[in-house]
């Protein structure tokens, strides 16, 4: 499945890329990383 994004995005793999980041909620891994941080301090 490593080429899916083919489909709609053609060889345009950065505006894959930027169209992936855009849709990741970045609040979730930022808060899983503050609780990981806080085991090992």
């Amino acid at each position: 499945w490593e080429h899916s994004y083919y489909h709609d995005y053609g060889p345009a793999r950065g505006d894959f890329v930027d169209a992936f980041f855009n849709v990741v909620d970045w609040n979730e891994p930022a808060a899983r990383y503050e609780q990981a941080v806080e085991l090992f301090e």
